[in-house]
């Protein structure tokens, strides 16, 4: 404390005895946000001579409160800092380093911290007080300063309901989808949709999404009516800001035509049963002629840019066939994933698939002896390719298409091509993941995993992937983070932290750490699904230019990878962990001769390895010697604690370290 006094008195009351060759600016960067929202106050120094230490006074406008642990040093080199904030709401700011050293560069941002900000909307000003940029000698090398602007805008309220466009072939069997973007919290909802004639439900396909905890009921009333209510109880929130929460499938008439689906007596709901609906908005559904005859038909695809695509042939019989081959152009950028071409329909039918010069895909399909493919209509052949990042409408017609009878006479009738539309990348997106934890694994109980934890107030405010070095003799954690994540207080139904990191490659075995795009503490609730530590989806704003990976880390776990691409939709990527092992990558084979990502944990549920108690991403003997026997007979939140019930026990080495033992993860 004396140093920092000593130091602050020199930055002030130094004389200038040096020439200043150019300007030194500190400056405030402007903000522009929702009113009531936390902000973040960059202080930003451009310098042409070299400084190695900075201290301001910043009055906070009143309603402007600091986020504590917020503060950030930036462009340091051995230096510290203090931050605090003295009477009358004044945040003040001082930095230097012993002995005396430069900061990096020449100009940029040097401190930040964030800010909660009043409900109300308006402009604000920061001015900088009693501002010093101090050269290694002590003088006071300041030229001038900015002020910056707060803008803080009233939040617009927009909560709406609408029905997804649909093309299909007339007669084929389609999925209606219900969105909801909201700008507020929501915690149920209902819908009428008059059905038109001759669309009619399919029987045990109503889904509901985005949902936590909640419950629905699906009707077809009189005169056609589809009818879906949903809610919880208790009243609790639906998860995210925008996304489709119900889907149901029906079939249609035989016959084209264009059908409206309207939203009739909407309902929105918030926590207080408050209809918060703002507008609703109809879908059309457009119903194609089937074409008669035999037909080659390559299905029309959408997808983001850059990402892996699934090429589908579909053959509309009305005659037998034994075979077919036909050459595919393939449109510059794209390219096929080698052995991922796939035959479907056959009867003891072999497949030769190529690409042949000019970069055109060739398929032919035959049997000897020869017999008649199966059906009358389908996907008779896919492959995959990878897309180029650029946007656009890219064509893939059929060339020399051939479908021949068992006689070898060509009895195509006509063929279509298909189109694929690339979009551009979402330049910000949700995320939601489910995943389960072994050792807070509940089989058969209310809920997947138990919240002892959270219960006995042990987990802590603050993320805590950051603990001091080294960590039971592991210098480095695979998991460790340095992130600012924290809250008040942790909310009901908590199981623990985790760490979150997005990768974006184009296969798993590419999504190395050099891929890492993101990484983000978070929530993990009872339910397996990760949450924002303010309740809500992750969200990010990035552009995926490849495919997007998840990694989910936890501090005495092994951590997974997705094992594949998640797949995005109204602006939402998800992935569900527990659904299968194969929803985890795997590199190498575990020590039973099965590959394993994550752990079979009976009834159909699948969850992450527990037992790595030092974050090395095995499960080892120093697990057991350094981790469990140090921290053995003591209770809180202990990285020893592998079955998580704030205990540590023989239970935890004997039922997991000692079951898991030598099993590594898998995660590239």
């Amino acid at each position: 404390m004396k140093i920092i006094r000593y130091f602050t008195i020199l930055l002030f009351s130094c004389l200038l005895t040096q020439v200043v060759t150019g300007a030194n600016v500190m400056k405030i960067n402007n903000v522009t946000a929702q009113a009531g929202n936390v902000v973040t106050i960059e202080v930003e120094i451009t310098n042409a001579n070299p400084f190695a230490g900075f201290n301001f006074d910043i009055p906070l406008p009143a309603g402007f409160t600091y986020v504590e642990g917020t503060a950030t040093l930036y462009r340091a080199s051995g230096h510290m800092h203090s931050f605090s904030i003295v009477a009358g709401n004044i945040a003040r700011a001082i930095s230097f380093a012993i002995p005396s050293t430069n900061f990096t560069g020449s100009s940029g941002v040097v401190f930040s911290f964030d800010v909660t900000t009043p409900a109300t909307a308006g402009t604000h000003t920061l001015n900088l007080v009693s501002a010093v940029i101090s050269d290694i000698n002590g003088n006071n090398i300041l030229t001038s300063t900015q002020s910056g602007t707060i803008v803080l805008e009233d939040v617009v309220s927009e909560n709406v309901m609408k029905i997804n466009n649909v093309t299909a072939q007339a007669g084929d069997v389609i999925t209606i989808e219900i969105e909801i973007t909201n700008t507020n919290p929501f915690a149920a909802f209902n819908f009428d949709i008059p059905l038109p004639a001759g669309f009619t439900y399919v029987p045990g396909t109503a889904t509901l999404y985005r949902a936590s905890g909640h419950t629905h009921s699906f009707n077809i009333l009189e005169g056609n009516v589809a009818r879906a209510i949903s809610f919880a109880i208790p009243s609790t929130n639906f998860t995210g800001s925008s996304g489709v929460v119900f889907s149901f499938d029906v079939t249609t008439p035989g016959t084209a035509g264009t059908h409206t689906l309207n939203l009739v007596s909407a309902v929105i709901s918030d926590i207080n049963g408050n209809n918060i609906l703002t507008s609703t908005q109809s879908g059309t559904i457009i119903l194609e002629d089937i074409p008669s005859g035999n037909v080659m038909k390559i299905s029309d695809i959408i997808a983001t840019g850059g990402t892996v695509i699934t090429v589908e042939l579909e053959i509309l019989n009305s005659d037998p066939f034994a075979a077919f081959n036909l050459d595919i152009p393939l449109p510059p950028g794209f390219s096929y994933v080698s052995g991922t071409a796939t035959l479907f329909r056959a009867n003891g039918h072999t497949l030769s698939f190529s690409i042949i010069a000019g970069n055109v895909a060739r398929a032919i399909s035959f049997a000897i002896p020869t017999t008649n493919y199966q059906g009358s209509s389908g996907v008779i052949l896919s492959f995959q390719l990878n897309t180029p990042a650029v946007a656009g409408s890219y064509s893939l017609p059929i060339v020399s298409g051939v479908i021949s009878d068992s006689n070898g006479n060509n009895i195509i009738t006509g063929t279509i091509p298909g189109t694929v539309t690339l979009q551009a990348p979402p330049t910000g997106f949700s995320l939601q993941v489910q995943v389960i934890l072994e050792g807070a694994y509940t089989s058969g109980g209310p809920n997947l995993m138990h919240t002892i934890l959270r219960d006995n107030a042990l987990v802590p405010l603050a993320q805590p992937y950051n603990p001091s070095l080294p960590y039971f003799g592991n210098n480095s954690p695979l998991w460790y983070y340095t992130g600012s994540e924290s809250v008040a207080s942790v909310p009901a139904g908590v199981v623990d932290w985790v760490l979150v990191e997005l990768r974006d490659a184009s296969s798993p075995a590419q999504a190395l750490p050099a891929t890492v795009i993101a990484r983000k503490a978070a929530f993990l609730h009872n339910d397996g699904f990760i949450r924002d530590i303010s309740g809500g989806m992750l969200s990010f704003d990035l552009t995926v230019q490849n495919n997007l990976y998840v990694v989910v880390y936890h501090r005495n776990h092994l951590a997974v990878m997705s094992s594949g691409g998640l797949p995005l939709a109204g602006g939402v990527y998800s992935w569900n962990f527990t659904q299968s092992l194969g929803k985890a990558f795997t590199k190498t084979m575990d020590r039973s001769g099965y590959l394993q990502g994550q752990k079979n944990l009976g009834g159909g549920v699948f969850g992450m390895f527990g037992g790595d108690g030092d974050g090395n991403g095995q499960i080892q003997t120093q697990d057991k010697n350094e981790v469990w026997n140090a921290e053995s007979g003591l209770s809180g939140y202990r990285a020893g604690d592998f079955d998580m019930n704030s205990q540590v026990q023989t239970q935890d080495k004997n039922n997991i370290w000692n079951v898991n033992s030598g099993v590594a993860s898998q995660v590239p």
